[in-house]
């Protein structure tokens, strides 16, 4: 299953990765603010090569060299309003509820965070790809 890591912070974009990759999902790209992102995703679509799922910081740049803002809640909304049908995870540093995506995980650089909790919804959102018959194996 491909995996899409909206990530401005290379350092989790590392600890996410690291983790997904010793639970066995080795396909993961990766894109830094909102508008590559978007771009990744509509051509992941149009190519029906879509990705699994895809794990979203909620504080990042809309485009190359912006400032961060709260760009995550807007990449969930418009995946669900263009139709994608891809499940998301929110991974931040602060508490968020968003009733599109899929689950959220709190993630805290210097603290021992809930990488359970992600395996989880990552294997959940395999597992409705799998039943909708797209997993890319």
């Amino acid at each position: 299953m491909k995996i899409l890591i909206i990530e401005d912070t290379a350092l989790k974009f590392a600890s996410i990765s690291r983790v997904l990759k010793n639970a066995g999902f080795i396909e993961i790209d990766s894109e830094k603010n909102l508008e590559d992102g978007l771009k990744t995703i509509e051509s992941s679509v149009k190519s029906d090569d879509k990705y699994g799922v895809i794990i979203t910081d909620m504080w990042y740049p809309r485009e190359d060299l912006g400032l961060e803002e709260p760009c995550g809640l807007e990449l969930v909304e418009t995946v669900k309003a263009r139709g994608y049908d891809i499940p998301v995870i929110i991974c931040s540093s602060q508490q968020y509820r968003c009733e599109n995506a899929l689950g959220e995980v709190l993630y805290k650089e210097n603290e021992d965070w809930n990488k359970e909790l992600l395996i989880s919804l990552v294997k959940k959102a395999y597992n409705i790809n799998k039943t909708k018959g797209e997993n890319n194996e």
